[in-house]
C-alpha cells in the first residue's frame, strides 16, 4: 500500500484497527484476553509466594532462629 492510498484511507477511518478484517480482530482480542488471563493467575501465584515468605520468616522470629554468625 503506497503512501496516497494510506492518506486517502486515514481520512475515513479513525485508525489502523478500523482497517483490519474482523477475523483479525477477533484473533488480536483473544490474544489478549489470554495474556490478561495469565497475567492474573502469575499474580495470584506471586501474591501466594510473598504470603508464604512472610508466614516463613514469623515462623523463625517465632522460634528464635536467627542468622548464622561465624567466629
Amino acid at each position: 500500500m503506497d503512501v496516497k492510498t494510506k492518506i486517502a484511507l486515514m481520512k475515513v477511518t479513525d485508525s489502523y484497527w478500523d482497517m483490519l478484517p474482523e477475523e483479525v480482530q477477533i484473533h488480536i482480542w483473544d490474544f489478549i484476553l489470554s495474556q490478561e488471563y495469565l497475567d492474573e493467575l502469575r499474580r495470584k501465584q506471586w501474591k501466594k509466594l510473598c504470603q508464604e515468605i512472610i508466614q516463613y520468616g514469623k515462623l523463625k522470629d517465632k522460634w528464635g532462629v536467627g542468622f548464622v554468625h561465624l567466629c
